[in-house]
């Protein structure tokens, strides 16, 4: 158990940010004299906003931005490092580097971190135990001495500044002289409690090479690497002293010849995205940002006094270390470049917390998060990141029920802070808020953990209590509604989405409710249902244009009946007239088109797939016209971007990859009917022009997979293994293109046990199953 919370704080004896101007940030040094052969030794270590130690010059761990982003008035982690190999006989020095990350941000913005309730000076407590020599000694805050150090500039948004003639030589091993150097002095503690960081830590999980050189002259030169990352680069360089190399990072490279910096009108800093490293001369240095990331695929360089080599420079791709859960790919290249992209978008996006952009505003908004949480967990063991990131909701919200737009927040987005200027988000944004809900939904059933109900059940309750005091007759009229569908702002207006989702939340609740055994909550929740039911349809249904409107559309609003379809609103009795209108919609332009934001989108797809027009959703999702996921590959893109137009603010958006699922579900056709995979229905969605899928997901109980190709003579081969103990049912829901197959098989399905199977349809309809147990 850590010793940490009987630990002081320490500080630097001077103010970090005292006038006439910021000090430089503070490093810290000790020596640790150990007697003999070290038997064991761990340290408990967080330092705010973030740290790197180091140990007789070298560094310890290889966890970046620690600790994580956290309302630190509520909780704040540590990490825990065996450092047994460093330790030496005799003098030990321990060395720290500490950032300001949110903790103490000095850049103003949009979102007020500069403000922030709990910001207040750098700061690091420590603990540990050394056995060496059969003695036990203690690690603590005792006998620390700072000075500043070479880091003149560090902010999350405007980068990284680093003078290399002022980090002192030697420090950071034994024989350094520090007389000179003051005290550390004791400082109270942050407000937040103190707990082990228990989620994947962010690391450089990959290093890239320059792709190619865009523009190179004597004094600038601008590299493009061959995806869009988030983290940071390395350079190298042999420069004179007082050499000040500059580099700026962005997604898109303007006119050719230097990078773009536009759009970044969220804060109010002299730079954006910007390093700057002065050399110290005297030979070759090495050097990469420490305390920030930046969202990028191109990298402009200037500073230089001879030339600039694209070996001198490599990305270094900085998220969270997810293990991957999933893998697909299919005989389409443009639906592999759209999976990889989706991927490639929720890593990016992966710092702490579930951010929107890497490059632009950098925080977790709950509603891109929400509608790629079934995504994520096909792709990534990302469960333990989805639960900081719902307690980081708890943590966001208000006695009366309110939750925050964004998570962790200064409080920016909650009614009460003046601070928050658009009101849009002030209060209950029920798609939004839907992640407290839906990312705790979506990991139970991928993990079968029910403890993470547990946790979030209160939460949800005080929740829905607030937004049925916001309702007005079970409409919800408040709210941002489809965000970004093409053209511009939904003309739908916020309340049909927002009323769909009080139906959904309350489904949620009532799942849970059944899980706990709470009765009574499961009951109110029933009755609420069909009260919102009602009144959604009483208010929204045009049973005579067979859809759902508002009254102040501009167009037919594809959105307005995907979600009551989605979520069971639409009666019985008018299903089949509102699909057939909105199937109609997206094929009047002679080809399918959307006009979805990204709550529509996340469920165009399965829509689509549930009432037999797989063959539909297969021409939108593989459609290079605007607007589509392909129109930017087409144009050149590599990544997600923000909106469907193809000049917005950010390439790097995660929200618009949430139908990555859909290949996942229903492509391949995996997904779990029990909790935890249990058990599982494999019912592959088979379109015309498709040839082949292949897909992994690894459950709790092993690796499970989803293999079918069509051969030239027209038989299909579905190729599939269930881990053990598992069992599963395979069917067709429409059977295949060109073959009428039995209703065996395409209705009421296989039973399939543990082991690997192969079920082969021939051109006639015949049914054949070789496998491992029973068909």
């Amino acid at each position: 158990m850590t010793t940490l919370g009987r630990q002081y704080w320490v500080t630097t004896p001077w103010g970090q940010d005292d006038p006439p101007q910021p000090r430089r940030n503070p490093i810290f040094r000790k020596t640790v004299s150990v007697d003999g052969a070290a038997e064991s030794a761990t340290l408990d270590i967080c330092g705010l906003g973030h740290y790197e130690l180091w140990l007789n010059g070298t560094r310890v761990g290889d966890r970046q931005l620690e600790p994580a982003f956290t309302d630190y008035d509520k909780r704040v982690h540590y990490s825990t490092y065996d450092i047994g190999a460093l330790l030496k006989d005799g003098e030990n020095i321990l060395a720290l580097y500490l950032g300001r990350g949110r903790f103490n941000m000095d850049t103003v913005s949009v979102w007020g971190y500069e403000n922030a309730p709990w910001r207040d000076q750098c700061r690091f407590t420590l603990a540990g135990e050394i056995i060496a020599g059969g003695k036990t000694s203690v690690l603590d805050t005792t006998g620390w001495k700072c000075t500043e150090g070479p880091i003149f500039r560090d902010s999350m948004y405007e980068g990284e500044g680093f003078d290399a003639r002022l980090e002192p030589e030697g420090w950071l091993s034994a024989g350094f002289d520090d007389s000179s150097w003051e005290n550390a002095v004791e400082t109270h503690p942050p407000k937040g409690e103190l707990l082990p960081a228990e989620f994947e830590p962010i690391r450089i999980v990959d290093e890239l090479p320059v792709a190619r050189t865009v523009f190179a002259d004597d004094d600038r030169v601008v590299f493009e690497f061959p995806d869009m990352l988030a983290g940071n680069v390395r350079i190298r360089v042999s420069e004179p002293a007082g050499t000040r190399i500059h580099i700026t990072y962005t997604e898109g490279h303007g006119d050719g010849q230097s990078v773009s910096k536009e759009h970044n009108h969220h804060i109010s800093g002299e730079y954006f995205q910007e390093d700057d490293y002065i050399c110290c001369g005297g030979g070759e240095e090495v050097w990469q940002a420490r305390f920030s990331y930046k969202g990028f695929r191109y990298v402009e360089i200037t500073g230089f006094t001879g030339e600039f080599a694209a070996d001198q420079v490599t990305a270094l791709d900085l998220h969270q270390d997810l293990e991957s859960r999933g893998s697909f790919s299919c005989g389409n290249g443009l639906i592999n470049k759209i999976h990889h992209a989706s991927r490639r978008a929720l890593l990016n996006n992966a710092h702490h917390t579930v951010t929107d952009t890497p490059t632009y505003e950098k925080n977790g908004w709950t509603g891109d998060a929400q509608l790629t949480a079934t995504m994520g967990l096909y792709n990534f063991e990302i469960e333990r990141f989805y639960r900081k990131f719902v307690t980081d909701m708890r943590d966001s919200q208000e006695a009366s029920g309110e939750l925050a737009p964004i998570v962790p927040t200064s409080g920016w987005g909650l009614t009460d802070n003046p601070n928050a200027k658009w009101h849009a988000v002030l209060g209950a944004v029920p798609a939004w808020d839907a992640a407290l809900f839906v990312m705790m939904w979506e990991t139970y059933l991928f993990t079968g953990d029910l403890e993470i109900v547990r946790e979030n059940y209160g939460a949800m309750q005080q929740y829905l209590t607030y937004l049925d005091s916001v309702a007005n007759e079970h409409i919800v009229e408040v709210g941002l509604g489809d965000w970004l569908p093409p053209g511009g702002p939904p003309s739908e207006g916020p309340a049909i989405s927002s009323t769909a989702w009080y139906y959904r939340l309350n489904e949620i609740l009532e799942n849970c409710a059944g899980l706990l055994g709470d009765e009574p909550c499961r009951d109110r929740c029933r009755a609420l249902k069909a009260e919102i039911r009602e009144a959604f349809n009483k208010r929204f249904l045009n049973s005579a244009k067979d859809g759902y409107e508002t009254g102040t559309e501009t167009e037919y609003r594809q959105t307005s009946s995907i979600q009551p379809l989605a979520f069971g609103l639409v009666p019985d009795a008018h299903h089949s007239a509102v699909f057939t209108r909105l199937k109609s919609a997206l094929c009047e332009a002679g080809r399918p088109s959307l006009n979805t934001g990204i709550l529509g989108t996340r469920f165009l797809l399965e829509v689509l797939a549930d009432n037999d027009e797989v063959d539909v959703a297969y021409a939108l999702l593989t459609s290079e016209e605007y607007p589509s996921w392909g129109h930017w590959f087409a144009n050149g893109g590599v990544s997600l971007e923000e909106a469907w137009e193809l000049d917005r603010r950010s390439f790097s958006h995660h929200m618009f990859g949430s139908i990555d699922a859909w290949l996942y579900q229903y492509l391949a056709g995996i997904r779990p009917t029990t909790a935890g995979f249990r058990e599982i229905a494999i019912t592959p969605h088979v379109p015309t022009a498709l040839p082949s899928v292949a897909a992994t997901v690894v459950t709790p109980a092993g690796e499970a997979q989803s293999n079918w190709h069509r051969d030239e003579a027209g038989s299909y081969r579905f190729e599939l293994v269930i881990p053990k103990g598992v069992t599963a049912t395979f069917a067709l829901p429409k059977g295949l293109p060109g073959i009428a197959i039995g209703d065996d098989c395409a209705k009421t399905g296989l039973r399939l046990a543990s082991g690997t199977s192969a079920i082969t349809v021939a051109p006639n309809g015949e049914v054949t199953c070789e496998e491992t147990g029973t068909c």
